[in-house]
């Protein structure tokens, strides 16, 4: 009987830390899922106006941008890149040279939201499954197509004008005809 105690005890020193070990990687993980959360917020709000994961925009493509650079860079760039630029960073010059010597604006975040951002931007990296593309991305153009045929908005305008067209020339020849009646003829 005595024997059976030692082995449940022996059985429970082995067991709590791998209990333990589970409810801290399930709480890391909950973490690491909230970080995501915020970073792909916080990437809607300030980021994905110029950037995309894969594609060129505005600025350079997000994917693995962990890799190609170290945090360290990171925080201080999406600081203030023009900071980073007037220290004479060749990394940065080079960035803002290659992209039409177009500046990335100072963002209003602090290093946990950046590090957050970069967690979203490593999650969605390692999951981005490509999508096919409908049309070139064309970054100079910006808003909706100029000329749709399905657009509802286009054919009231192009409707009033043309009543207003016809109801222009139906009063110049009303008109031209009260003015000259003896032409008339």
């Amino acid at each position: 009987m005595i024997r059976h105690y030692y082995i449940l005890f022996l059985c429970s020193l082995f067991a709590t830390p791998v209990f333990a070990l589970q409810d801290s990687t399930s709480a890391s993980a909950a973490d690491q899922a909230q970080k995501i959360a915020e970073g792909e917020k916080l990437f809607t709000m300030y980021c994905k106006a110029c950037h995309q994961l894969k594609s060129r925009l505005v600025g350079p493509p997000l994917q693995d941008v962990s890799k190609r650079r170290d945090e360290d860079w990171i925080i201080p760039f999406v600081k203030s890149s023009s900071t980073m630029i007037q220290s004479g960073d060749s990394v940065a010059i080079a960035l803002f040279e290659e992209y039409n010597r177009v500046l990335m604006p100072d963002l209003p975040l602090e290093e946990n939201q950046i590090r957050s951002v970069l967690a979203y931007v490593d999650d969605a990296s390692s999951t981005t499954v490509s999508q096919p593309i409908s049309r070139p991305v064309d970054p100079l153009k910006v808003g909706p197509d100029p000329f749709r045929f399905d657009d509802f908005g286009f054919w009231m305008t192009y409707t009033v004008c043309v009543v207003l067209l016809i109801v222009t020339l139906y009063l110049l020849v009303e008109n031209f005809s009260i003015s000259h009646p003896d032409q008339l003829e």
